[in-house]
Formats: C-alpha cells, structure tokens, sequence
C-alpha cells in the first residue's frame, strides 16, 4: 500500500504532535494527515502525564477517519500497537511486547506508547488522532526510570525517516482490518508482557490485585483476583511487573 496519499508535516520542535494534529483535523484535514517533530516540549501521553521526548525519538501523530462505530473505539488503540509493535520487530530485530494499556516493551522496560484521542459527532466518529511515541536513537543518560531505547539495546543509530516511513506503511497495511476485533485483540494478547502473571492495577476505585487474564470487549484488562472474581478495568495503570 505504501504510503502514497500520506500528507507529512514535519517540524523540528513542536509543544505536541497530538495537538496540533487535532486542530487540523478539526479543521478538516484528510485522513492519513500525519503530524512528525525532532523534539516535543509539551509531549504527552494517557491522563496528561508528561512524555519525555527529546532530539532522536520517532513523535508522530496520525490523523484517521475510521468507519467503525462508536464502540469499537479503543480498538484504534490495540491496532496502533500490534501495528508498532510489528514494524518493530522486523527492523530492530528484538522481541517487543505489550503492556495494558498503551505501552511499547523492550527488555522489561518502556520503549514507547500510544495516545489515541478522538472526537465523536453524534453517532459516528469524526476523526481519531493516533499518536506514537517510541524511544529511538536516545542515550541512556536522557532516559527516564522505567524507559529503555532502541540504542541503548542494539547499539545502532536508526534512520529516522526510514522508521517512519516502516510505521506507517504497517498502520496502513493493517487499517482495512480494523473491524476485526477478535483478531486485533487476539494479537496483543498474544504478545503481553503480562499475560496470566499476577499484577495490581491502580484506577479510579483504587488498587486491585490478580491475575491478568485477558482483555474485555471494549479494550477492558481482566483481572481475577484471588476470590475468583474477575473484574474488568477500563481506566488504571498496572504497577512494576
């Protein structure tokens, strides 16, 4: 499919990939507008927390129009990972796993994540900005706790128009195959890095503790706790595995 019909805006500094994407989606901008900076100084990702992304990362945003119902909604998500996840595995060469509900892992550690932020009118889903972050050519002293680089693991400098150009030929070759849930779903699963471990996930209600084992209709981490009671969590973060 290549990435004919791809509209690339680059800049060398921008506050947010994901926001300025936004305004131009709002503004009517075609689908498959995509949205690339060398630096964000106002980088985020899910709840606002802060996205450390200096000089040597891949921060881009996609702009979609998806022809999906409303509740099919986070599938956007799951796709943008297997997606990344994918390009990753073929051009570094190292096994990459998925953590719920939005993260890239290397080794154990944070190698990127997905931000997917959308606006809905009336019934339908005007447009989906999917955002990517991944930890390319970045030195381990500019790392937060918990990250990791794909340097910092193989040693090689990455051409980073080249991992472009890779990620977005995968989003496209996978976007037909967006309605298919099961399979997108059956995909992460497959490649979770918690997959039937015990883990505890902090959300809204507080901490709950278990064993991770699989993921609910709408994107939901099944947890079942100790009492055999599975319950299914929209909204948290899994601590330290």
């Amino acid at each position: 499919m290549g990435t004919q019909n791809v509209q690339i805006l680059h800049h060398n500094i921008i506050g947010s990939t994901n926001t300025e994407a936004k305004t131009l989606a709002e503004k009517g901008c075609p689908e498959w507008t995509v949205v690339v900076a060398d630096e964000q100084t106002s980088g985020r990702g899910r709840t606002g927390k802060h996205w450390h992304s200096p000089p040597g990362g891949l921060w881009l945003s996609v702009v979609l129009r998806p022809n999906i119902p409303i509740p099919s909604l986070p599938l956007i998500q799951f796709y943008a990972a297997n997606s990344a996840r994918r390009f990753l595995e073929r051009t570094i060469g190292e096994r990459i796993g998925v953590k719920w509900p939005n993260d890239l892992i290397l080794g154990g550690l944070k190698l990127g994540g997905i931000l997917v932020e959308a606006r809905l009118v009336g019934r339908r889903i005007d447009f989906a900005v999917v955002g990517v972050g991944i930890n390319l050519n970045i030195v381990p002293s500019l790392l937060p706790p918990g990250a990791t680089s794909t340097f910092k693991v193989t040693k090689r400098v990455l051409d980073q128009d080249v991992m472009m150009e890779a990620l977005l030929e995968e989003l496209r070759s996978s976007y037909p195959k967006l309605h298919d849930k099961q399979q997108i779903f059956r995909e992460w699963w497959d490649h979770c890095v918690h997959q039937l471990k015990p883990v505890t996930v902090v959300g809204p209600e507080g901490p709950i503790s278990g064993v991770s084992t699989g993921i609910g209709p709408s994107g939901e981490l099944l947890v079942t706790t100790p009492k055999g009671n599975t319950q299914e969590i929209a909204e948290g973060t899994i601590l330290s595995l």
